[in-house]
């Protein structure tokens, strides 16, 4: 499986956007530190740890595998 080093930035932008949020009631929704959030959306870290990941997934309704960027 590939993956694309800038998928959890692009997905996470997509997102935030598209549910008119912020990084900082992201946070709140999910336990994941605002910081955390904002280093994944500049690209700073590339891939999102299990447990953040896990957390997305699981507010966002969505697999893992959209926020790493797998191609199947």
């Amino acid at each position: 499986m590939a993956l694309n080093n800038m998928s959890a930035a692009i997905f996470l932008v997509q997102k935030l956007e598209h549910h008119k949020m912020t990084q900082e009631m992201l946070a709140k929704a999910t336990g994941v530190n605002q910081q955390v959030i904002s280093r994944i959306v500049t690209g700073e870290t590339k891939m999102p740890t299990h447990r953040t990941a896990v957390a997305f997934s699981k507010y966002f309704k969505c697999s893992t595998d959209k926020i790493y960027g797998e191609k199947l």
